[in-house]
């Protein structure tokens, strides 16, 4: 059942034009915003400016985009098409949301990632590999709060005017919760081995965040 929800939230991701139209702009400006926030931070010496700076922890500006891609992904174009989800027996709205939330992940926030982190690797070297690391873990605990934060709508389940209500409300949150984030990281990174100990904490509130969510069967209705 989950691996027939990704397949479906990476198909309808590719065909929908009002998702694309709103949300791969997001994207592009996750990878735009960090590097014109750099260039003006240091517009004489760039390069030697940032290799010894923070700068990396910009990457966190992915998370913007991680509750709009939530929330658009419950809307279609087709969502009259909605009613399928009550005649095919689905025998849980968990696996189904799990799924598509991972096709969110894989399809669209990890090749933005991984463009990040050629750019940064390449600008602040290879040294910051595990803080890269960490902060991609970051992105599936956000990706998780970002759900429960979402109204709780199938996918593809309403339409588009719906999903625009609370996009406001949950750019703001997640632009604190990102900055909380980074900040964390930052204070870990001054530690010694403080950033390998955050990591593993991360990884055992995201795979529990992850089974609490998505673990308990939830009928569809």
């Amino acid at each position: 059942m989950e691996r027939q929800a990704f397949v479906f939230g990476a198909a309808m991701m590719t065909r929908e034009r009002d998702f694309k139209l709103k949300v791969y702009p997001m994207l592009t400006m996750a990878i735009l915003f960090p590097l014109i926030m750099m260039v003006n931070a240091s517009p004489h010496h760039l390069m030697q400016g940032l290799s010894s700076s923070h700068w990396y922890l910009s990457i966190y500006f992915l998370g913007l985009v991680i509750p709009s891609a939530v929330v658009m992904m419950q809307s279609s174009q087709y969502y009259k098409a909605a009613w399928i989800y009550q005649t095919t027996p689905l025998p849980s709205s968990a696996l189904l949301h799990k799924g598509v939330l991972k096709a969110c992940l894989g399809r669209l926030i990890l090749p933005v990632y991984l463009v990040e982190t050629v750019i940064f690797i390449a600008i602040f070297g290879p040294g910051i590999w595990m803080n890269l690391i960490v902060a991609y873990a970051a992105t599936w605990l956000l990706a998780v709060i970002a759900v429960l934060a979402a109204p709780q709508n199938l996918p593809f389940s309403v339409p588009y005017q719906m999903a625009q209500q609370r996009q406001t409300y949950l750019f703001f949150l997640f632009g604190a919760l990102s900055l909380g984030f980074a900040a964390i990281q930052y204070a870990a990174s001054l530690v010694p081995f403080g950033l390998y100990g955050y990591f593993v904490v991360l990884v055992i509130v995201t795979a529990w965040s992850w089974r609490k969510v998505f673990g308990i069967p939830a009928s569809v209705q």
